[in-house]
């Protein structure tokens, strides 16, 4: 039986392995949206709808979503990172 604040998983793995094994399934699980996503993004674009459409609405739909279950914080970062990653793309209306 686990003691002082221990849970079940401490006592299988060492707290490093614990770590390790949430990042590798979080990973996981990212890949296997983006994928759904993709195959989203693929079908409007069958249905002939624009990207900067499709792009406007996974924003939109991802604050939607995010406000509900994710901390405001972490969401923030998220949308920072990705805003990060546009500039450093040379994605030219944000370096300016």
């Amino acid at each position: 039986m686990p003691v002082d604040g221990e849970t079940v998983l401490d006592r299988l793995l060492d707290p490093e392995e614990a770590k390790n094994l949430i990042l590798e399934v979080h990973a996981d699980d990212v890949r296997r949206a983006r994928h759904l996503l993709g195959e989203a993004v693929q079908a409007a674009g069958d249905q002939w709808i624009p990207v900067d459409a499709v792009i406007e609405a996974l924003i939109g739909t991802a604050t939607d979503v995010g406000l509900g279950c994710v901390a405001p914080q972490r969401l923030s970062r998220l949308f920072e990172e990705a805003a990060a990653t546009l500039r450093q793309s040379g994605c030219g209306r944000l370096n300016s």
